[in-house]
């Protein structure tokens, strides 16, 4: 006797293989793994909202502050703050993520935001944490995600006492040529030649060093480099994939928008690097195409030789600048192999 399948029965059973899945990467990496306190982090009069997590067990608690990439979408429920947080919940941590000033309910236009307000508000944060009797307020650490990398050792320098800091694909270089680096490997991709990448280049940096001495000096804003750059940009502009790469021109002089450019534009994190005394762990991605790895790697490892500083690095040679990983169904995570298990045991050996 033969048994016929019914072949309708098939999507079903893809429907709840699928529903299994989710429920189990649900419960895996996005279901908090500890009790979950929402909290406000009061700058000024600027309020932005946060979570903080705690472990089920007794504390008090050695305490995570998560920080936020480049941008102005990043709210503290993003499921990748929640990956993080349950890494460090798993090892005993409390965490604490908030809203990035200009994302979510703080009603601030991210174009007039400075590294300076989000560095002040990553003080708040410490700070917060250590006002807590549930924390131990000299094992508060941080972990900064591509741009706040720039400044989580400047954090440091300022609050004292931070037991570790782990930065995730962020380079320890200035701003500007960080971003040239960026910048450079899309024109390469986009085809341009050798002199056009450099004419280009040129001018970028010319346009970006404007913004500085203007945010510095108003009289600038107006003046003959104004018009000096205006017109090459006209030139520019009219030629073949112009407009796909610069803006149609400089705009209007507004104060708060040139010195947010400029407070990022200007940046330069070694400074903080030489200070602190702070044990790091740099993360690399070797196809990294928004930071130049090589230069990175050797301005740590010469940190680490001439300066004497505690400075882990890890490059994963094959992983992009986010880390992911593109295997089907990874019920392990989406980054990279070994990475959540490395910043979790890191974490625990650099805790007294």
């Amino acid at each position: 006797m033969k048994i016929r399948f019914k072949t309708r029965w098939i999507p079903i059973g893809i429907l709840l293989a699928l529903l299994g899945y989710a429920g189990l990467f649900f419960n895996n990496h996005l279901a908090y793994a500890g009790i979950a306190e929402k909290v406000t982090i009061q700058n000024g009069d600027t309020e932005l909202s946060g979570v903080l997590v705690r472990p089920a067990t007794p504390g008090p608690y050695p305490g995570v502050v998560l920080f936020h990439g480049a941008g102005s979408n990043h709210t503290y429920g993003k499921w990748y703050y929640r990956i993080h947080t349950n890494v460090y919940l798993r090892k005993g941590f409390a965490v604490l993520s908030y809203d990035k000033r200009g994302s979510g309910k703080s009603e601030i236009d991210y174009r007039t935001v400075t590294f300076q307000d989000l560095i002040t508000d990553g003080i708040v944060a410490v700070n917060f944490l250590r006002s807590r009797s549930d924390i131990i307020p000299d094992q508060i650490s941080l972990l900064g995600v591509s741009e706040s990398g720039w400044f989580t050792p400047e954090i440091a320098a300022r609050t004292g006492d931070i037991a570790f800091i782990v930065n995730r694909v962020s380079p320890p270089l200035p701003w500007m040529e960080t971003v040239s680096y960026e910048f450079k490997t899309e024109l390469v991709d986009e085809g341009y030649s050798d002199k056009e990448i450099t004419e280009i280049l040129q001018l970028q940096n010319r346009i970006w060093q404007f913004y500085i001495d203007a945010a510095a000096d108003e009289s600038v804003a107006n003046g003959p480099e104004r018009n000096a750059i205006n017109a090459i940009l006209a030139d520019v502009l009219n030629r073949p994939g112009g407009k796909a790469i610069f803006e149609d021109a400089l705009p209007d002089y507004h104060a708060k928008e040139y010195a947010a450019r400029a407070s990022k534009y200007s940046y330069d994190p070694y400074p903080f690097l030489d200070e602190i005394d702070t044990p790091m762990l740099y993360i690399m991605a070797g196809k990294d195409v928004n930071v130049p790895v090589d230069k990175s790697v050797t301005t740590l490892e010469q940190l680490k030789r001439e300066l004497d500083k505690d400075i882990t690095i890890i490059v994963y040679p094959e992983a992009g600048h986010y880390l992911y990983r593109w295997d089907w169904f990874p019920l392990e995570g989406i980054y990279v192999p070994g990475y959540l298990e490395l910043i979790g045991s890191w974490a625990t050996e650099h805790i007294e």
